[in-house]
């Protein structure tokens, strides 16, 4: 999965529809039994699957299944629909054109470190009209959560603790201060002025959501983000298509989505029995639905490990599927279309800096290259 993901989902689809993971775990490999899991909550537990991380607070809307998951959606659909996104993009493509402009005469740049990271906080600090100058901070306590800084023998636990307490802390403020002021267009001033309403949200739930974006929406958009970007510094005809034809970039996005799916899998628990293609789990049975499989399955799409830019839009499983089908699907897809367009706008040409080893952590949450540094020359069009 590190080095050659094509060899590694490929081993796991020879190795059967249902593959025993050797932890307890089993992997669901087919491509049809990965849509029946994704679209099946029962038997197929997402509710079960994330009961475990015994979170004090709810992680809305994916640990909840339904029916009563459906008033979630009901409510929070509406403010990331393709429409509603629509009224921020202007504010959204200019930060991220502030981002780059701010290194474009430097020559060089760390893609991830000056871009793919600090870019999709900034959007949830906009998405919740939170202030852009709080973005490091919320860095801080993403990185901590998710145990991905060095705490130099600290407990790790502790750490967690601390900077969920810390965000908690933070997100209740600004309930209390917006509680009342309907005034605002962003996602925490409308929920809250609908929190008397039949599918209204209450405060914890409103958390809960919150941490859900913040432990789940950030580096998925960053590892997304850094492996596109070193495709392209790394071939140019895949950068050429799109200096060639912006409008290709919507297209570009599904295809580097489908062949680099920054969450590989997604775990369910099964509610009760359940046969997969001959191979019976009992309820409780701790599933793994490889997302990644699907997405490179040959049987479903032709050279199913290219990039391809040509192969138009086809469906992928990225975004998991069925009721509980990734929230921020489609703000994800404008973030990666708002940076593609707007750096190759800037720095058209640009390549790996010397020696750089494109290195990737594994095991990880999420598949993403740390480092990006590439070169280019200054005063390109902008």
């Amino acid at each position: 999965m590190r080095d050659d993901p094509a060899a590694a989902y490929s081993t796991l689809r020879n190795a059967g529809p249902v593959v025993d993971l050797g932890n307890g775990d089993v992997a669901i490999t087919d491509a049809d039994e990965i849509k029946r899991a994704l679209r099946e909550p029962y038997p197929f537990s997402s509710a079960l699957a994330f009961s475990g991380l015994a979170s004090p607070i709810p992680l809305i809307p994916i640990s909840i299944d339904p029916p009563d998951h459906a008033r979630f959606r009901k409510m929070l659909d509406p403010f990331f629909n393709p429409k509603k996104l629509a009224g921020i993009e202007p504010e959204l493509r200019a930060q991220v054109g502030d981002i780059i402009d701010s290194f474009v005469a430097d020559g060089h740049a760390d893609i991830v470190a000056q871009l793919a990271i600090p870019y999709p906080t900034q959007v949830f600090l906009t998405l919740f009209g939170l202030p852009l100058e709080d973005r490091d901070m919320f860095l801080g306590w993403k990185d901590a959560i998710l145990g991905a800084v060095d705490n130099e023998g600290a407990d790790l636990d502790k750490a967690r603790r601390t900077a969920a307490g810390e965000l908690y802390k933070y997100l209740a403020g600004y309930i209390e201060q917006r509680r009342g002021n309907s005034d605002g267009d962003d996602l925490l001033t409308k929920l809250l002025a609908e929190q008397d309403s039949e599918n209204g949200m209450t405060d914890q739930e409103i958390i809960g959501m919150g941490f859900l974006l913040v432990i789940a929406g950030l580096d998925t958009v960053t590892a997304a983000l850094s492996m596109s970007f070193a495709h392209f510094a790394q071939r140019e005809d895949l950068r050429q298509q799109i200096l060639d034809d912006f409008s290709i970039v919507p297209t570009a996005v599904e295809e580097l989505l489908r062949v680099e799916a920054p969450i590989w899998e997604v775990p369910r628990v099964t509610s009760d029995h359940v046969d997969i293609m001959g191979t019976a789990l009992p309820a409780g049975s701790r599933v793994r639905v490889v997302l990644g499989a699907a997405n490179r399955d040959p049987e479903t799409y032709e050279d199913a490990d290219e990039i391809r830019f040509d192969r138009g839009r086809q469906p992928h499983y990225t975004f998991g599927g069925g009721p509980h089908r990734c929230l921020g699907s489609h703000l994800a897809r404008l973030e990666l279309k708002l940076v593609i367009e707007e750096f190759h706008k800037r720095i058209p040409n640009y390549r790996l800096a010397p020696d750089t080893d494109l290195r990737i952590e594994w095991p990880a949450g999420v598949r993403k290259i740390n480092s990006l540094p590439i070169e280019f020359e200054t005063g390109q069009p902008t």
